[in-house]
This record gives C-alpha cells, sequence and structure tokens, in this order.
C-alpha cells in the first residue's frame, strides 16, 4: 500500500504496525513544523514571544493532518469489522478540542477546560485500543482481505 492510499483513502484494511508508524510520521509533520518556528517565538531580550501568526498557523497545520488521521483510522477499524463510527467520534472530538482552544470557549484551567480535556483523553483512550492495539480479523470480512504485512510498499 503507497502511502498516498495509506493516508488519502478509506477502503480497505491496515494492519497495527502501519496504523502506529502513520500516526507517528503525522505527530512527527505537525511536531516539525512547529519546531521550524522556534526562533520567531523568542524576541531579543530571550523572553518568549508569540508572533501573530503563530496560532493560525499551529491550527492549519493541525488542521492538514484531520483526513490522514481518519482515514488511517477508518481503514485500522475495518480491519477489526467494525465501521467508521468511531472513527467520526475521534476526529470529531479533536476538531472541536482544537476548536474550543482557538476560540477561547472556556478559561484556560476552568472546569470547563478540564473537562474537554479529560472527554478527549477519553476518547483517545477508547480508539488507541480500539484501533491500534486490538487484532485485526484473521481472515477476509465485509471490507476485503486481511491487510498485507508491508507498510509502505507500491
Amino acid at each position: 500500500m503507497g502511502a498516498g492510499v495509506l493516508f488519502f483513502s478509506t477502503r480497505g484494511r491496515i494492519a497495527r504496525k502501519p496504523y502506529w508508524l502513520g500516526h507517528l510520521l503525522l505527530l512527527f509533520i505537525v511536531f516539525a513544523g512547529v519546531a521550524a518556528t522556534l526562533p520567531w517565538l523568542i524576541d531579543y531580550e530571550g523572553a518568549p514571544a508569540t508572533p501573530r501568526w503563530y496560532w493560525p498557523y499551529v491550527y492549519t497545520l493541525s488542521a492538514a493532518t484531520v483526513w490522514p488521521t481518519y482515514a488511517l483510522t477508518v481503514k485500522r477499524l475495518q480491519d477489526r469489522g467494525k465501521g467508521p463510527a468511531l472513527a467520526r467520534l475521534y476526529v470529531g472530538a479533536g476538531v472541536a478540542h482544537v476548536l474550543a482552544g482557538a476560540l477561547r470557549l472556556f478559561p484556560e484551567g476552568g472546569v470547563g477546560d478540564r473537562a474537554l480535556d479529560i472527554a478527549y483523553a477519553c476518547v483517545l483512550l477508547l480508539v488507541a485500543v480500539a484501533a491500534g492495539f486490538k487484532a485485526g480479523d484473521p481472515g477476509q470480512n465485509r471490507f476485503g482481505p486481511p491487510p498485507s504485512r508491508k507498510v509502505f510498499a507500491p
């Protein structure tokens, strides 16, 4: 399976290894993009300074990973014979979490902010167990044959 199919298609099935490697690659891309901005985050006196473009840049970078995250999760759940409902919850919770922070819907550190963090952590844990840790169906299921063991094969 090529990288384009892995990150942009919701058809078929993938094993746990490409699922986790795909997520690690997306995480690396976001962290590398944020790390590239570090020279602009320190002013001349050495104190942290946040330029106006920084948060829109971070949110745009994060938004660019939404579909690849969804595609990876759908295919992994399909390997277990499950539909995309949990993947929709996962991505929806992530988008809601980011938007709530971006729009400052709750005071930082307040009860609403912490409740949202806990709810999102619960969804992440649920998806990690359902998609990332449990083995897929050993044979053919309604989503196709078992996935290849090759991670990024053409």
